[in-house]
């Protein structure tokens, strides 16, 4: 499978409960949508941008308090991850602690099989 297939693949099944993303080239790809939309200042070592992230989660949808508790979940799992000194990786080992404490508040999106 090449890399993009299996960037692809990663994020097709992002929110099945039992996938764990394994490609760190994934992880760089979350890099990049996030600095494309705003969402880390100063580069992937840096941190979030709160200001562009609360913007972002109401455009979508999310109250404050919610918002609140997905920048808290992105912080914890950013403090579980940062002894990964590869960047791409660290990114890609949060992705994975973001996804399973969605899942654990049973907020993540059903899941539906969709024909490719």
């Amino acid at each position: 499978m090449s890399t993009r297939d299996s960037i692809y693949n990663d994020f097709y099944n992002f929110w099945s409960e039992d996938y764990e993303i394994t490609n760190n080239a994934t992880g760089c790809a979350f890099i990049c949508m996030a600095a494309r939309l705003n969402l880390i200042v100063n580069g992937p070592n840096s941190h979030i941008n709160v200001d562009s992230f609360f913007q972002y989660s109401r455009k979508r949808g999310a109250d404050d308090e919610t918002t609140k508790r997905l920048l808290q979940i992105l912080r914890y799992c950013e403090h579980l991850s940062q002894d990964v000194t590869d960047t791409c990786m660290r990114v890609m080992h949060c992705a994975n602690c973001f996804r399973k404490e969605i899942h654990a508040l049973n907020w993540a999106p059903r899941v539906v099989e969709t024909p490719l």
